[in-house]
């Protein structure tokens, strides 16, 4: 154990370092854990994500990504100081354990001097040359004055200042939440479609039983809206919650329509009465329109007011929902150690001047970022695929036409129905970018889309692998669906058909599969395939159509 001692206090008083073994066994050892346990309940700025049973968990879910790196402070016997920190060997950073998943990463201390931060920050240093060490986010109190105090911390230290939306459960405003008229319409809307219900889970195997549902609609809209699949990537997140739950470190609610989840929300208990944040709050897209989510939201904040909770902190983060339910605000920090401090000064420099901006150029800087980004994946598709194929399928599938299902040239499809899925996120998220003339979020925004309009998607998968899909449009259309195409009376398509190179020898399989499966849903319907000529002349269940239909669709 690396032990450093200071002239300014007495020779009883040390800082130490524990990292890799060293640290796991100093967070099994009892004596320790109660001395934590004492410095956890008396540091005022403490929150859950520095309490014994979330870092030890998470310590020990992620030791194959991460090195532990624990700093202790004792004075005469007693520990007075504790950071717990992780390390990279991918990467030279040094964050707070927890990562991502921890809302609020700092350190637990008694020591009114600052003495302890200060002295582990640069010992830190010593034992990490070149690293970056972040604390991602600072929750309110926690002492930050020392910064500018320090001549020479002031050269290396970023401090930036975030605001936090708040849910003060015990004022009178959380009563006016049930009072929206967008509220009480949507909760009209889901009760006319079935059983309207909205419960807390107490027990682990339903919470176990129910996670994979939670999760995949939380990956399918994360990826269409922001690309990001975090359950997707990384399993451990979702081991995580689980060991979480077993702590009774999680709040968990579900909305539902006739037993079906429709939405979720799982928050963490915090300390002195407060919820965390929202780690996973999902919807069902295929509910999207009647606005569940909000729905399970304003019944959350319902429940945690009766349950007797007093705050509800809605995590830092500028998106819409958080502004129409916040009722209070107080700021939080990001702490930043580095030599690069000039540049991260830059970025928060950057940020204020948005501050300062009128909205309607907040909104153009916001739109240049999403176009930026969108072009930025559009150009990894174009260097995966060629430009030239890249570009020749875009000219083919400028236009698509109608081609009816030929009655007496029907393939075998017993292997490809039973394999064939209805509305399943699992298949969508499959979706493999690089073999496909679209990106991930772009297929993902477009079945996003899709489902809002009351489309219904069908998929097919092989070793987690989405190897086609396709979606299809019964004769009664959503009155939000104006696409500019005119389907014939009485008729349904199957449109927006994907396929993997490794299927195209198989897709007539897969085109009848998805018509059967679609007559279940509409036996009386005429059904035909809305395709490209490519598509077409590979097929040879279906032949152009006597019946008319003017559509652009692009896929």
């Amino acid at each position: 154990m690396l032990t450093i001692t200071e002239s300014a206090i007495t020779l009883q008083d040390k800082v130490e370092m524990a990292t890799g073994e060293e640290a796991f066994r100093l967070i099994q050892d009892q004596t320790f854990i109660n001395k934590w346990d004492a410095l956890y309940k008396s540091c005022p700025w403490a929150t859950t994500f520095q309490s014994l049973p979330f870092v030890k968990t998470w310590y020990e879910l992620y030791s194959s990504r991460f090195q532990p790196v624990i700093v202790c402070y004792w004075q005469s016997g007693e520990l007075t100081g504790l950071i717990f920190l992780a390390h990279s060997s991918s990467d030279n950073k040094i964050k707070g354990a927890g990562g991502d998943i921890a809302y609020y990463q700092t350190w637990l201390t008694l020591d009114q001097s600052n003495f302890f931060i200060k002295t582990s920050i640069r010992k830190l240093r010593l034992l990490f040359p070149g690293h970056t060490i972040s604390f991602v986010q600072l929750p309110p109190h926690t002492p930050i004055d020392w910064v500018e105090d320090d001549s020479d911390l002031k050269k290396i230290c970023t401090i930036k200042k975030v605001s936090r939306p708040l849910v003060v459960l015990k004022d009178k405003s959380v009563e006016k939440l049930l009072r929206i008229k967008d509220f009480k319409a949507s909760c009209n809307r889901l009760k006319r479609i079935g059983n309207l219900t909205y419960e807390r889970i107490y027990d682990l195997q339903y919470f176990c039983d129910v996670l994979d549902v939670l999760t995949y609609q939380y990956d399918f809209r994360q990826g269409a809206t922001i690309n990001w699949t975090p359950f997707l990537k990384n399993p451990l997140r979702k081991q995580l919650l689980i060991e979480m739950f077993k702590q009774n470190l999680l709040h968990v609610t579900l909305l539902k329509s006739n037993d079906e989840i429709i939405a979720s929300l799982v928050a963490t208990l915090g300390k002195n009465n407060w919820i965390h944040g929202v780690g996973l709050n999902s919807h069902s897209p295929f509910y999207a329109s009647h606005s569940p989510g909000f729905v399970c939201f304003v019944k959350f904040i319902q429940m945690l007011a009766h349950e007797g909770y007093d705050t509800l902190d809605l995590t830092t983060g500028n998106q819409a929902y958080k502004r129409r339910l916040a009722n209070g605000y107080d700021q939080v920090y990001e702490l930043i150690v580095s030599d690069k401090s000039r540049s991260v000064a830059k970025e928060i420099l950057q940020d204020s001047l948005l501050k300062l901006l009128k909205p309607q150029f907040k909104g153009l800087f916001n739109q240049y970022k999403t176009y930026f980004s969108q072009a930025k994946q559009e150009f990894e598709v174009v260097r995966n695929q060629g430009i030239l194929p890249y570009s020749m399928h875009k000219l083919n599938n400028r236009k698509q036409q109608l081609y009816d299902f030929k009655t007496n040239q029907e393939p075998d499809n017993s292997d490809c129905t039973a394999i064939i899925k209805r509305c399943s996120l699992l298949d969508l998220l499959s979706y493999d970018q690089t073999q496909g003339f679209i990106s991930r979020q772009g297929f993902l925004r477009d079945a996003m889309k899709r489902f809002e309009l009351g489309e219904q998607s069908f998929t097919w998968v092989e070793g987690g692998k989405l190897l086609a899909c396709a979606w299809f449009l019964g004769p009664i259309r959503s009155i939000k669906d104006r696409r500019p195409f005119i389907l014939p009376e009485g008729g349904a398509i199957i449109h927006g058909i994907y396929c993997h190179p490794q299927a195209n020898e198989r897709l007539d399989l897969f085109l009848n599969g998805v018509r059967s499966e679609a007559r279940k849903i509409n036996h009386q319907a005429d059904i035909y395939a809305v395709v490209s000529s490519p598509v077409a002349k590979r097929s040879k269940i279906i032949s152009k159509s006597t019946a008319t239909l003017h559509v652009k669709i692009g896929q």
